[in-house]
This record gives structure tokens, sequence and C-alpha cells, in this order.
């Protein structure tokens, strides 16, 4: 069993560092040099994308969607958190390596174990939201929810890259 956490939190992981990973290219500019800067949609238009996506493809019920939605964005928010203090890991390790070649091993060393610490919540998170998931809703719904992140990160990326909004002013 314990073979089994340790499998499913390094798929996880694995899905946390691609989500996060394309975030940035969301958050990037949009225009390319010498072509007008475009509006993408708000964020507010993005959550209601979401919200519509992930309740058509978990098939949610009513009642279920009630439930799912409050437990969803709280560990929307804390993966926010978890992830913003992995990055600030990787900055600090990134920074000792570049900027300041003088840190010794034993600096990187722990450095580097920060961020690998920081990593590891992430995925832990995700596993204990998916048995939280689990008190909720059915097993494959839950286990859809890893897969419609992802597919729905790809769905955004796509459009925002080939459906660009009207252009800014």
């Amino acid at each position: 069993m314990k073979n089994l956490n340790y499998k499913f939190s390094f798929i996880i992981v694995a899905l946390l560092v691609l989500l996060s990973g394309n975030i940035q290219e969301l958050r990037a500019d949009g225009g390319k040099a010498g072509r007008p800067q475009q509006q993408h949609p708000s964020y507010e238009e993005i959550q209601m994308q979401k919200i519509a996506f992930f309740t058509a493809e978990l098939q949610l019920t009513p009642q279920e969607a009630e439930k799912f939605w409050p437990l969803y964005n709280e560990l929307w928010n804390e993966r926010g958190k978890a992830r913003k203090e992995t990055m600030e890991a990787l900055k600090n390790l990134k920074n000792a390596l570049e900027s300041q070649p003088e840190k010794g091993d034993s600096e990187i060393k722990k450095l580097s174990d920060i961020y690998l610490a920081n990593y590891t919540v992430e995925g832990e998170l995700m596993s204990d939201y998916f048995d939280k998931f689990l008190k909720i809703i059915p097993v494959k719904k839950a286990a859809k929810i890893l897969y419609a992140e992802e597919k729905f990160r790809r769905m955004l990326i796509k459009q925002l890259r080939h459906h660009p909004h009207k252009e800014s002013k």
C-alpha cells in the first residue's frame, strides 16, 4: 500500500510540474515582437470556463457540485501557496548557483533539500485532497479530476495561442 501511495504521489507531482510549468505561459506576454498586444480572457472568465468544463467532465450532480467546488477551491488555494514556496526555493537555489558562486557545497545541498521538500509538499497536498474528494464523490469522478486538470490546461493554452481576444486599444 505504501508503494502505491508513493507511485500516486509521484504521478501527482509530475502533473503539478506540468501544470505549474505552463502557468507561467498563461501569465506571459501573449504578443510576439512586432505584433500588437492581445487581450486574453480575464481570470474570472477562465474560472467560469473551468467550472463548466469540470462539471461536464466529472459529470457532477448538483449535490456533488455543491460539495466539490468549495473543496476544490480550497485545494487550488493551498496548491498556489505551496507552488509559490516551491518557486521561491528554486529561485534561491538558482541565485546561489548563478550569482553567488562562492556558496559552498553544504549551502547548495541545503537549498536543494529545501526545494525538494517544498516540491514533495505539493504532491502530498494533492494526495491528501484526493482522499477528501473520495469522501464526497465516487472514486472514478475523483480520478477524473487529475485528467480534467491536464485537459483543461491544454485546452486553455491552445485557446490563448490560437484564438486571441480583441486587440487592446
